[in-house]
């Protein structure tokens, strides 16, 4: 039985007390969910994905741990590996591959129009560093591209100052032909950190999920991430949204599929309120249309980076669907996930 989905971890009841009526987990009904609590869930060893990207020291590698999800439930730790510094091929444009699952074919049918919302928990290892300028990632992918309007939706991990487009700190929203609000940060001083993004007295901790048509500039300003030891105060992810707790993000983001001036974006990052999103970018000048939106999603990706380190995460609850979760994020005060104990490799 998924304590997850019912909710009898160690802390739940405490955790019903405070939020009584506010339940931890979700309540809609995805197309497709894994909540990570059985590696041989479809009997290939990789839960209930239709494919997993093969892994080797110079790419990805994962292990699938039994209490080190959220709410100290299983999930996979995930470790995307960087190249020799200054070696051949160490670069943005020949370092790069696939990491992560393929869900499988959603079916059904999409309109333009009508939303499609995706959802995960995601906590990124202690020490995590987001190099400028030397890591990339189409995190999450869904749609082709080469249609009119283009129908891939990218759910980006940028570092800060990516020309790809609103990301941390993004100096280009002039050339876009449209300025994010005063509601919506992007620069560090309205994250309230001590410098702006790019300076080394930050130390390379920040990085952003961003969604974007393609590779365009139709976007939303990114939702920060940061890694799960960040000393206190730690930033929260934007305007509306509480901070991480235990490093812990419940980001949901939301397509709208249209013609070029009606297609929407929002992003909710620890916020539960549909209203007021934790960031959106609205009637965007590129479309987005549905061709591929009955195929699958790729989770976690298509990566390029040019640096030594590595970037290891713990994801958790993923989901898509067709309506908004009002209870994915479940509140500041929430149970923490417990010590380690075992891990198993995949």
């Amino acid at each position: 039985m998924n304590r997850k989905l019912l909710g009898l971890g160690c802390c739940s009841l405490a955790l019903a007390g405070a939020f009584a009526t506010v339940p931890a987990h979700a309540q809609s009904a995805p197309w497709f969910r894994a909540d990570f609590e059985n590696l041989n869930q479809s009997g290939t060893n990789m839960y209930n994905f239709a494919n997993r990207y093969a892994q080797s020291s110079t790419t990805w590698q994962v292990t699938h741990t039994t209490n080190q999800g959220w709410n100290g439930s299983a999930a996979p730790h995930a470790v995307v590996h960087g190249c020799s510094s200054g070696s051949a091929g160490c670069n943005l444009s020949e370092h790069q591959f696939n990491i992560g699952w393929t869900t499988p074919n959603l079916g059904g049918t999409r309109a333009m129009g009508s939303p499609v919302f995706i959802r995960y928990r995601i906590k990124f290892d202690p020490d995590t560093r987001f190099p400028q300028g030397q890591l990339r990632a189409k995190f999450i992918m869904l749609g082709q591209t080469g249609t009119s309007p283009n129908s891939r939706w990218i759910i980006h991990l940028l570092g800060p100052h990516d020309n790809q487009g609103c990301s941390l700190a993004f100096d280009s929203y002039s050339s876009m032909g449209w300025v994010p609000s005063s509601t919506y940060w992007y620069r560090g001083s309205q994250f309230g950190l001590p410098a702006e993004f790019g300076s080394s007295s930050l130390n390379d901790r920040y990085a952003g999920f961003v969604s974007n048509v393609n590779i365009g500039w139709s976007c939303t300003p990114a939702v920060l991430v940061a890694p799960s030891n960040h000393p206190s105060p730690v930033p929260k992810p934007q305007n509306r949204g509480a901070a991480a707790v235990a490093g812990w993000y419940h980001l949901q983001f939301e397509a709208v599929p249209g013609a070029n001036g009606a297609a929407d974006f929002r992003i909710w990052a620890n916020n539960n309120s549909q209203t007021s999103p934790s960031s959106e970018h609205l009637n965007m000048a590129d479309g987005l249309g549905i061709q591929g939106w009955t195929g699958g999603v790729d989770v976690g990706g298509y990566w390029q980076t040019s640096y030594s380190g590595s970037i290891g995460f713990i994801i958790d609850d993923f989901e898509v669907g067709g309506t908004f979760d009002p209870n994915w994020y479940p509140g500041s005060g929430g149970p923490q996930p417990r010590p380690p104990t075992g891990t198993s490799a995949q």
